[in-house]
């Protein structure tokens, strides 16, 4: 069990890169075991994400990680979502979580494995 700490936001000290690059490579290995993990049924339950299946958060976790990982597709993502929020009336965070999913919907379950494997720099591909 983790103990609770009452700090002020303001107090917390902010991480260095080698240390952000370490918890980042250990969350995506716990994101990794748990996609590669998967029966076919679980990918389609749905979330605490209204509307959304397992499925469909994978899928907007990946476009997160390309997002992150690539300058020129953060500008494309966030371009494309702005857009849209404009003419939807919508947050702009609402169209870009949108845009991933429906991005990433044409994909098998194993190729948003393999996809998830080749974002985050893992060795395996999936399953």
């Amino acid at each position: 069990m983790t103990a609770m700490i009452d700090l002020p936001v303001e107090e917390i000290p902010s991480l260095h890169h080698d240390e952000a690059m370490t918890l980042a490579e250990a969350e995506y290995a716990r994101l990794l075991a748990l996609a590669d993990a998967l029966s076919p049924d679980d990918w389609l339950r749905p979330t605490d994400c209204t509307g959304w299946s397992v499925r469909d958060v994978v899928g907007h976790v990946l476009g997160m990680v390309e997002l992150q990982a690539d300058p020129a597709e953060q500008r494309r993502q966030i371009g494309i979502a702005a857009e849209r929020a404009r003419e939807s009336g919508e947050l702009r965070l609402t169209e870009l979580t949108a845009l991933q999913v429906r991005e990433h919907a044409h994909l098998t379950t194993t190729e948003l494995r393999a996809a998830l494997h080749e974002a985050t720099g893992s060795p395996r591909g999936g399953r």
